[in-house]
């Protein structure tokens, strides 16, 4: 045994060169290893001092070349000063890496010393200064400075650089073990520290011989005579391990820049995935939205457009590709806000543009609210814009209705205030022209007839009637007056009107008549409908300045359901019809929108009133009919009038003579707050026999009936009277004597009359001015009950 290891001795001792050459290369290779191992913006901490070990690794494997150079061409003082210089600085690059990896491991957030602090402290980089400092000091100022500053070296630097970092390596791993237990490196590690230590005995402990303690004790001779191995094999062995376990610990950076790039790769399939969604969530926006949007280069060549933009022209989206805006919608207006958009890189706005489509003129013309955005490249210079369009034509015209309705509701209240006005000169007026009708029938009775002022008289009753009629005109448009609906037939008003309408329309127009063969009955007003038909021919005359042709036709038509979707009618059914046709002027759209409104005329002024077809309306209305014009510019005007006909068993009744009328001698109380209506209506019931009381209002009519209940047949009230009205006052008379008669009279309106009730009692009204042989008869009618 012994001889086999004389022999292994004497063949390190003849190839030391050899061990010198694999030593140093071993350290080198790790050097340039850790260089080039990527280690940048690593979640690992250590990966920020590992240069220190690629220094230490590099520099001691140079000075283990140079010991190689040493044994092959001899040691010489240059060359001992540059191995010692190398050796000095690699041991401090081991040393500082060994602090700095303990640094990092006490710092960490893992760990939870009470001295933390106080380590710190004293474990800062000025330690490896002074400790470089004084081995410098010492190997110059020395005998032998390669013997005496390489032990020192080997001392504070070799020996504590490699403990700091072989047990540096093994806390490491402890600290950081759940992230470095996944990449599987934990015996790298585990040999990274072993071998640091083993190192760090082999090559900080055992020295070059010196002659103070203890490098006099443990040195390389000694180790040689103990071991007869050099020490330098086993630092050999030690590098080999040191530099196999720091390139496979070097393997965490391999492994974390994978993970890195496949987190990357995944990054960007996830971004890609994203923006494809994005996209398609783009496109889907785009593509259902209703706002009308089109993207156009800088010349308003379409790019694109939605499925709304190309819809709105009833075309694809497609067909837009490539075509210029302003060939297809051709507007020098709107092409020159667009150039002013690119050239001033200003956006532009508008709100209820109007545009006409040249190929749909049936549409008219509609309204758009614009936006129109510059899109700019990266140098602000405008490429392209953006088109957003919201057609708001259905929203301007329901303003414009809105603003109509306004405009009716104003109107309607001026006709109601006017109504109003109509209502109180009707009272009045009627009241004064009770007086006068019933003064000048008296004046008519008591007068012979060959006297020649009873045509004066008759005059005086024919201009009263007129007046009547005037009164009731001024209801007429508001429907407020009373009207006296029965069976009538229709085409026997006509037949009837007919004589009085060629007069009116004169000789220059040619009337005719066209009437159904059946019977059109209907209930209404006869006077009334008469007033419809003059008032339509009226209009017709003066639309035929020139002549023409006036025509009234009657037929029975049926209204159905689809009729009604069309047309202002509320209820199907079976009507008259009566259409008044001439071959007039005619009218436009917005004329025919107007033609109904109470004052609007289009004749000149001191022409027309503009009262004339708004009686008509009113009049058909109350008959709960409709109403139709049609009407073009030169082609004439006809008017459709629609009035439901009668249940087949009710029958235009043949007129009855009126009776003459007679007198009587009850005692009637009557109620009227008018002196001069008061005075006459006592004058004509006492004429004809009657005994009359008088009262001033409702209360005194309560009071005079009280003082007379047992004679009082009739009371003869006023429907408005101060303090009670006559409703109130009946009421309470009727309390007093249940069964008693009643007689009410009023010139006010029909809705006044109805609001207080008189209509709806059944009880019997007469209105005002009332002639006197109407009253009478009014009265033995209701006392005969």
């Amino acid at each position: 045994m012994g001889e086999f290891m004389d022999s292994i001795s004497q063949w390190f001792a003849n190839n030391m060169d050899i061990v010198f050459f694999i030593y140093g290369l071993a350290f080198f290779v790790m050097g340039i290893s850790i260089l080039i191992q990527p280690k940048k913006e690593s979640e690992f901490r250590i990966a920020n001092i590992f240069w220190l070990l690629s220094g230490f690794g590099l520099v001691h494997g140079v000075n283990e070349w140079l010991d190689m150079w040493a044994i092959i061409k001899g040691r010489s003082e240059f060359l001992d000063l540059i191995r010692w210089f190398c050796l000095v600085i690699s041991f401090i690059f081991l040393f500082e890496f060994g602090r700095r990896l303990f640094i990092i491991n006490v710092s960490s957030e893992s760990t939870d010393w009470k001295l933390k602090q106080s380590i710190l402290k004293y474990t800062d980089w000025w330690q490896s200064l002074v400790l470089g400092l004084f081995v410098f000091i010492i190997g110059i100022t020395s005998h032998d400075f390669w013997e005496v500053g390489s032990i020192w070296a080997r001392y504070l630097f070799g020996f504590w650089g490699a403990i700091l970092t072989g047990f540096g390596f093994f806390i490491y791993y402890w600290l950081e073990k759940q992230k470095l237990e996944m990449l599987k490196v934990k015996k790298y590690f585990l040999m990274a520290a072993l071998s640091f230590i083993a190192y760090g005995f082999f090559s900080g402990l055992v020295v070059p011989e010196g002659d103070f303690f203890p490098a006099n004790y443990i040195n390389v001779k000694t180790f040689l005579s103990v071991m007869h191995i050099p020490v330098q094999v086993f630092r050999t062995i030690m590098a080999i391990i040191v530099a196999f376990s720091i390139g496979s610990v070097m393997q965490i950076f391999n492994w974390e820049a994978r993970g890195k790039l496949i987190n990357a790769l995944e990054n960007e399939k996830e971004s890609k995935r994203i923006l494809l969604k994005t996209n398609e969530l783009f496109e889907k926006i785009f593509s259902s939205m209703h706002l009308m949007i089109a993207y156009m280069d800088r010349d308003f060549n379409f790019i694109r457009v939605n499925k709304a933009y190309a819809e709105a022209d009833e075309r694809t989206p497609d067909f837009f590709v490539g075509k210029n805006h302003f060939d297809l919608y051709p507007n020098e207006e709107n092409e020159a806000i667009f150039r002013s958009v690119v050239e001033t890189s200003e956006p532009y706005f508008a709100f209820e543009k109007p545009f006409q489509y040249h190929e749909h003129p049936e549409r008219g013309v509609t309204y758009w609210d614009w936006s129109l955005q510059p899109i700019k490249d990266a140098s602000g210079k405008v490429e392209g814009l953006i088109l957003a369009l919201l057609d708001v034509t259905d929203r301007k015209h329901a303003e414009d209705e809105s603003a109509m309705l306004k405009m009716q509701l104003a109107q309607s209240q001026k006709m109601e205030a006017i109504g109003r006005l109509a209502g109180g000169i009707a009272h009045d007026f009627n009241n004064l022209l009770t007086a006068i009708i019933g003064y000048g029938s008296f004046l008519k009775t008591n007068m012979d007839k060959e006297n020649p002022l009873i045509a004066y008289v008759e005059q005086i009753l024919s201009s009263a009637e007129k007046a009547a009629n005037l009164t009731q005109q001024l209801l007429t448009f508001s429907r407020k007056q009373i009207i006296n609906p029965k069976p009538v037939n229709l085409n026997e008003i006509v037949k009837k009107i007919e004589g009085l309408l060629i007069r009116l329309i004169g000789e220059d127009i040619e009337l005719k008549t066209k009437l159904a063969d059946e019977e059109l009955t209907v209930i209404a007003d006869s006077g009334q409908i008469e007033q419809v038909l003059m008032n339509l021919a009226t209009n017709a005359r003066d639309a035929m300045r020139h002549g023409g042709t006036l025509i009234i036709e009657t037929r029975l038509v049926e209204l159905t359901k689809e009729y009604k979707k069309t047309h202002d009618v509320e209820a199907p059914g079976v009507y008259a019809m009566v259409s008044v046709s001439d071959t007039g002027a005619g009218m436009d759209e917005k004329t025919k929108e107007r033609i109904f409104e109470p004052f609007f005329t289009t004749k000149e002024m001191g022409r027309g009133t503009g009262l004339g077809l708004a009686i008509v309306y009113g009049i058909i209305k109350q008959h709960n009919g409709y109403i139709n014009v049609y009407s073009e510019p030169g082609k004439g005007t006809t008017f459709r009038i629609y009035i439901p006909i009668a249940k087949p068993e009710l029958k235009e009744s043949e007129p009855i003579a009126l009776p003459v009328p007679t007198g009587g001698t009850e005692t009637v109380l009557i109620a009227e707050d008018d002196a001069e209506v008061r005075k006459i209506t006592r004058e004509v019931l006492n004429n004809f026999g009657y005994k009359v009381i008088e009262a001033v209002n409702g209360v005194d009519a309560i009071n005079k009936f009280r003082e007379n209940k047992d004679k009082v047949q009739l009371l003869l009230f006023d429907v408005i009277m101060p303090l009670k009205t006559g409703m109130e006052a009946y009421e309470e008379i009727r309390k007093i004597k249940p069964g008693i008669k009643v007689l009410f009279t009023s010139g006010y309106p029909l809705d006044v009359i109805r609001e207080k009730g008189i209509l709806e009692t059944g009880v019997s009204f007469i209105s005002k001015p009332v002639l006197p042989d109407d009253l009478l008869r009014k009265v033995r009618e209701v006392l005969d009950k």
